[in-house]
């Protein structure tokens, strides 16, 4: 496997993993680094794992995975002498395929020596395992599918489309105007492209809001609103998640009958 590393900040790394293109970055500190997301073959872990031991210069025994899709863990099949840390989400979300060493609720501190990681789970958007690595003093958030610079954002039955704009918003509010996003797919990108990715996703879901309570069926949506801020292709996928995620609140739409006349 041809392992290229790529400077994000000091001591910061990625390189981009195959299958699916998935981003796997290195931190290190002054005694010892940590990898987030793995890959998602297992047939190239040990590979991975011996670059980014030589690449960083310092031990190397704990990988953190973003979420649950297994093109961020599976690599770590082939990875031996490392702990995982995960959400506490990710066991059940792959029915319990993915074990991780370490798996936590809300927040998760990780000290590497002269640089301290914080491990968050902002809440349910792009699966319900999110986690966030926020690397403050090397100006680094790795926020894993939460953005995508490759292409638009991706979802599946774990999503939360509703909450990905506050989940976005509060990343960036942990950032600085000089931090560097590194997302699961993609090149790094800086803060502005993550308050557009945020912006852009609260107009998808408040559009089908505003969809839903004018009376519009999900089968009319796309065609009914006049614009989006997403590929047709994303979008039509989104609008029955986001129909399922405000019915369940109580949001439907009403049909509207004419007024009679008398």
């Amino acid at each position: 496997m041809d392992i290229s590393w790529k400077p994000v900040a000091d001591r910061v790394w990625y390189t981009v993993t195959q299958p699916h293109d998935a981003n796997v970055v290195c931190i290190a500190g002054d005694e010892r680094a940590v990898l987030v997301d793995a890959g998602g073959s297992a047939e190239s872990g040990d590979s991975l794992l011996a670059s980014a031991r030589e690449l960083a210069g310092v031990p190397l025994d704990h990988v953190i995975v973003t979420h649950h899709h297994d093109d961020h863990w599976r690599g770590l099949v082939g990875m031996e002498g490392v702990e995982s840390i995960a959400h506490e989400n990710v066991v059940t979300d792959t029915d319990g395929e993915f074990q991780p060493s370490r798996t936590f609720s809300l927040a998760l501190p990780l000290n590497l020596g002269n640089r301290f990681l914080e491990i968050v789970h902002y809440g349910q958007a792009h699966t319900r395992s999110d986690v966030v690595v926020v690397a403050q003093s090397a100006g680094v958030v790795v926020v894993g599918d939460l953005l995508e610079s490759a292409g638009d954002p991706q979802f599946d039955e774990t999503s939360k489309i509703g909450g990905w704009p506050q989940v976005l918003d509060a990343v960036v509010g942990a950032s600085r105007r000089d931090t560097a996003f590194v997302p699961g797919h993609g090149e790094p990108v800086d803060r502005e492209f993550a308050l557009l990715a945020s912006g852009d996703m609260a107009i998808l879901f408040s559009t089908v809001e505003n969809l839903i309570r004018s009376g519009v069926r999900r089968d009319r949506a796309f065609e009914a609103a006049e614009e989006w801020p997403l590929a047709e292709e994303t979008v039509r996928r989104a609008i029955p998640m986001i129909y399922d995620e405000l019915e369940a609140e109580g949001v439907v739409p009403r049909t509207q009958l004419p007024l009679s006349s008398f």
